[in-house]
C-alpha cells in the first residue's frame, strides 16, 4: 500500500471517530435542555409557593366579631361592678329597734325610743343609735308612740258599668297610713236585699313591687302615699235585681 493510500484512510477514520464523538457530546446537551424545559413547566413559579411576609390569617369580619365579644363582655363586668348584691340572711339579722315611747326633756330635746329600765332616779332608753341613761329630774314628759300603720281608703266613688251577666268597677285607692300596706284587695258586693247576697268577687291592686324574705315577689303594695288603680267585674245574673253595692279593702302588713 502507498503512503498517499494509507494517509487518505487514517484521515478517513479519524473524521469518522471526531464525528461521532461530536454527536456523543450533543446528545447530553440536547437531553439537558430538554429536562431543563419539562422542569420549568412542571415547577411552579417562586411567586405561587413562596410564604407572605405578612401573612394575614383572620378577615375584618374576623376582627370585627372580636370586638363585639369584648364590647360585650365589658358591659357585663360594669353590669356585675355596679349592681349591688345583697344577703337575705344578714338583712334578717339587722334589727331595727321599735320607736314606743316619746319623752320629752326640760331643756326641748326630743327623743324617741322604748324604755328598757327604769328606777327612782334615771330611764335606760334603747334608741337607733344605741341606749341612752337619762336622769329623771331632766324628764318633762313621756307618752306612747301609737305604732305606725297602713290606712288604705277609696278615692272617691268607682266608675261603674252594667252589662247584662256582669258588673265592671275601676277606681284608685291611697294609703295615707305611716306602714305599707301588703297585698291589697278590694272586695265588692252585690246585694238584692239587707241579706240576700247576690254575687261577691275581689281583686287585687295595681301597686308597687315588693321582695320579701322569704323570697316572695309581689306588685300588690302599696306604700305610704301611694296611689294605686283597680280593675274588677263582678258576675250579676239577669234575674236578679241589685238593691245596693258594697266595698271593702283588706290588707296585710309586714315588715
Amino acid at each position: 500500500m502507498s503512503v498517499s493510500k494509507y494517509l487518505k484512510i487514517l484521515f478517513i477514520i479519524l473524521l469518522l471517530t471526531g464525528c461521532s464523538k461530536k454527536n456523543k457530546d450533543i446528545s447530553p446537551d440536547t437531553d439537558e435542555a430538554i429536562d431543563s424545559r419539562e422542569n420549568t413547566e412542571e415547577s411552579p413559579s417562586f411567586l405561587e409557593t413562596a410564604e407572605p411576609f405578612y401573612p394575614l390569617k383572620e378577615t375584618v369580619e374576623d376582627i370585627q366579631a372580636q370586638l363585639n365579644d369584648l364590647h360585650a363582655r365589658v358591659i357585663e363586668y360594669e353590669t356585675r361592678v355596679s349592681t349591688p348584691s345583697f344577703n337575705t340572711e344578714v338583712l334578717k339579722m339587722i334589727k331595727v329597734p321599735q320607736l314606743n315611747h316619746e319623752i320629752n326633756l326640760t331643756n326641748g330635746t326630743l327623743i324617741q325610743g322604748t324604755i328598757i329600765q327604769e328606777n327612782m332616779d334615771h330611764l335606760i332608753v334603747q334608741t337607733q343609735i344605741g341606749q341612752l341613761t337619762i336622769d329623771k329630774g331632766n324628764v318633762e314628759a313621756i307618752k306612747e308612740i301609737a305604732p305606725a300603720t297602713a290606712k288604705i281608703e277609696f278615692d272617691g266613688d268607682a266608675d261603674e258599668k252594667i252589662m247584662a251577666e256582669s258588673r265592671l268597677y275601676s277606681g284608685t285607692v291611697t294609703n295615707t297610713g305611716l306602714h305599707r300596706a301588703d297585698f291589697v284587695r278590694i272586695i265588692y258586693q252585690l246585694w238584692g236585699g239587707e241579706t240576700d247576697l247576690i254575687s261577691s268577687d275581689s281583686t287585687f291592686i295595681e301597686g308597687s313591687q315588693v321582695v320579701y324574705q322569704s323570697g316572695i315577689i309581689t306588685d300588690t303594695a302599696l306604700r305610704p302615699g301611694e296611689t294605686a288603680e283597680f280593675f274588677l267585674e263582678i258576675k250579676n245574673p239577669s234575674d236578679k235585681k241589685v238593691q245596693y253595692v258594697t266595698r271593702d279593702i283588706h290588707w296585710e302588713s309586714y315588715e
